[in-house]
């Protein structure tokens, strides 16, 4: 693969974390990438992003054109993560999490923060969508029910449709999506588990072939490559250290020199 200029998007994995093992931007991985490839890199990433969020980074903060070759690399995240218009700072942002225990688990007005973004939280667990033919989903067990997706897996999709559109926005652009951040580091990154029967299921995300998981073991997130406490950031904080960060950096080197 050819390019001249690193775009990264993302979560905290990507922004590097810098609140929690206090480095600056030029210790992350992108330009860890960038300086091991010699070309120019930035980082669009903000800890606590939506995948639909990670999708519009480079819409929302390149301000000036691409190079003539630019690669973006779109580092996602766990789903439940949702996307939201933040009226009082006029942007776009993302609520690191949708799911009520959780949320009921950090804040103590939880009502307050439903109230400030709008919605019900518990809107994409109750309704779930049945995803036969918007994408290819094959259930784990054939003995279960049919597979259904909840409401946050369609921002997913949409969010890799997305990433993929910069293909067509930037003449000569190249894309990698895939997972970074993830739930269950050691689990093929296609297998998904509804939320209401447990039935597990196996979907064939879009654009696989230009997605990077499939350069790691058996489609596993790339957060498996920091997921030993020996290089967590803190032994209670599994975003990765600087050895962690420098093995991400490796992987998409290793990545982009197959391509």
């Amino acid at each position: 693969m050819e390019i001249d200029r690193i775009i990264a998007s993302g979560d905290s994995f990507t922004e590097g974390a810098k609140n929690v093992i206090n480095i600056t931007s030029v210790e992350t991985w992108p330009a860890r990438l960038g300086n091991k490839l010699n070309v120019p890199w930035v980082n669009l990433a903000e800890g606590g992003s939506s995948n639909y969020d990670i999708a519009l980074q480079p819409i929302q903060h390149i301000k000036d054109k691409p190079s003539n070759k630019p690669l973006f690399i779109f580092g996602f995240t766990v789903d439940h993560r949702i996307t939201y218009f933040d009226y009082d700072l006029g942007k776009i942002k993302s609520f690191y999490t949708i799911l009520p225990e959780e949320i009921d688990a950090v804040f103590k007005n939880s009502n307050e923060i439903k109230k400030k973004l709008n919605l019900d939280i518990t809107l994409g667990l109750k309704n779930n969508v049945n995803f036969v033919g918007m994408c290819d989903i094959e259930k784990v067990n054939k003995d279960d029910d049919d597979p259904l997706l909840d409401g946050f897996l369609w921002q997913t999709i949409n969010a890799i449709n997305v990433a993929m559109n910069y293909k067509n926005l930037y003449k000569d652009a190249e894309v990698l999506w895939g997972f970074i951040h993830a739930e269950d580091t050691a689990r093929d990154i296609r297998i998904r588990t509804c939320p209401f029967t447990n039935t597990q299921y196996k979907i064939n995300w879009p654009h696989m072939d230009n997605c990077f998981n499939q350069y790691m073991d058996n489609f596993n997130p790339v957060q498996g490559l920091s997921d030993k406490e020996k290089n967590w950031a803190k032994k209670d904080d599994c975003h990765p250290d600087v050895v962690g960060i420098q093995k991400y950096a490796d992987f998409f080197a290793n990545v982009i020199s197959k391509i």
